[in-house]
């Protein structure tokens, strides 16, 4: 007879588990930076209690580039004449140096 497999742990178990954001998770497991020390212990405990293994598929998925939903507007061409928000334009280096 066969035995049922044992659920595979996911990124969801890992940041419940270490107390943790699934995205802190997610940069500490992807080694990549603005994570702190103890964050990334936390996560590597974690996971190595659990057993955690990343999906292959999961992350050709996570890596893959968004599609646009049908009802979203096309993204302006590039250089379009479109006027950059307040906020862009507020934040924006040339205004920054622009006397008023």
């Amino acid at each position: 007879m066969l035995q049922a497999k044992a659920p595979r742990a996911t990124i969801q178990d890992v940041a419940a588990l270490s107390g943790l954001s699934i995205c802190t998770v997610s940069r500490a497991l992807r080694n990549l930076p603005n994570v702190s020390v103890n964050a990334q212990a936390k996560v590597s405990d974690a996971a190595a209690k659990l057993g955690y293994k990343a999906s292959p598929a999961a992350s050709r998925l996570a890596a893959a580039a968004p599609v646009p939903s049908p009802s979203s507007p096309p993204p302006p061409p590039h250089g379009s004449s479109r006027r950059p928000s307040k906020r862009q334009r507020k934040c924006s280096p040339a205004a920054a140096t622009t006397p008023s």
